[in-house]
């Protein structure tokens, strides 16, 4: 309709310029004449393709970085300042704003699973050489290559400690990845507590000492627990390294038992270390969380264990829970049912 009225109003123009020069000068073919008319039409023909070719451009799609195109939306909303008066006005391009949005997210992850798939590769490549650290050190120590003093045997000991608290990090790290990929999922071991207990007991039972007793204690007659046994072991493992770090003196004590009228087991890993104060507890099982920040020189780790136990422990259908007392200790309890029913069937 537009184009319409202007192709009237521009015929209107013409028929007035001829007009008007027939009246001053009556010869219709002078060279005045003529010069005047290709200006008049020149001038009229530069003004309605432009103003065609702005609306060709309004009713066009957009487009977009990557040359995709996309519907148009845009809103005008005024600014008013405190007089009432409009000051000016601020457009929003909503369809424009939501497909760089969803380019955005799309570049997000893709960056992300780059990001997971070099730090899993990475991990796998780190742990034959600390297994190889640590496997050389025990022997050393063990007298394989000779007489060891006390001196040597106490450097072993702090090489040994220090290459596999490493080595942890690095499963942690590897534990991370797959978790934020997805690639987890949760096996139906039928577990006996009390076989799974004497096998993490023996873990820790080793040569080189951790400076504090550790106490197992399982409740007799436990009923067979059906759940993921590895991902409970991780579970169990992140606990008391968590607890032996922070326990500089006392006792820890692991102990299982099955909660009174409940078809649930509860795991507890109990320490006398540093603590945690109240503040702190919202947020220890968020990731690279450390609560002890002010103290982190003196201890090693990403801050990974606590957010592995969170995810593992709901993974199995399961709660963890942390008592703590800024001085005298922490108490970690993981509650799993006895039976994972969904993946058990």
């Amino acid at each position: 309709m537009k184009s319409v009225r202007r192709i009237v109003f521009f015929t209107f123009l013409v028929v007035v310029a001829v007009a008007s020069n027939y009246v001053t000068e009556p010869r219709f073919f002078g060279f005045d004449f003529l010069f005047r008319g290709i200006a008049v039409l020149l001038i009229l023909y530069l003004y309605g393709t432009l103003s065609l070719s702005k609306d060709v451009l309004l009713q066009q799609p957009g487009e977009l970085n990557d040359g995709s195109l996309y519907t148009e939306e845009q809103t005008i909303a005024p600014v008013v300042a405190g007089d009432d008066r409009i000051t000016h006005f601020v457009s929003i391009n909503r369809k424009l704003a939501e497909a760089k949005l969803h380019q955005n997210m799309d570049e997000l992850v893709r960056a992300n699973r780059v990001k997971n798939e070099f730090l899993g590769v990475i991990s796998h490549e780190l742990r034959t050489p600390l297994n190889v650290i640590i496997g050389y050190s025990q022997m050393f120590k063990e007298g394989a290559f000779g007489a060891v003093n006390l001196e040597q045997s106490r450097a072993l000991d702090k090489i040994t400690l220090q290459s596999a608290e490493l080595l942890r990090m690095v499963n942690s790290i590897l534990a991370v990845t797959k978790i934020e990929a997805d690639d987890v999922s949760a096996e139906s071991d039928a577990i006996d507590l009390e076989t799974f207990l004497d096998g993490l007991k023996d873990e820790y039972n080793t040569p080189v000492t951790h400076g504090v007793p550790i106490a197992w204690d399982c409740q007799p007659g436990l009923p067979t627990l059906i759940s993921d046994a590895n991902k409970l072991k991780h579970i169990m493992q992140n606990l008391v390294n968590n607890a032996l770090k922070f326990t500089d003196e006392g006792y820890i004590k692991v102990s299982v038992k099955r909660l009174p009228g409940e078809e649930k087991i509860a795991l507890m890993v109990t320490d006398t270390g540093i603590g945690i104060a109240k503040k702190d507890l919202p947020a220890i099982f968020d990731k690279f969380h450390q609560a002890n920040s002010s103290r982190s020189g003196n201890y090693i780790g990403a801050g990974l264990g606590l957010y592995i136990v969170k995810q593992y422990a709901d993974l199995l259908g399961g709660e963890v829970a942390v008592d703590s007392v800024p001085g005298k200790g922490s108490t970690f309890t993981i509650t799993l049912p006895l039976r994972n029913v969904e993946k058990a069937t």
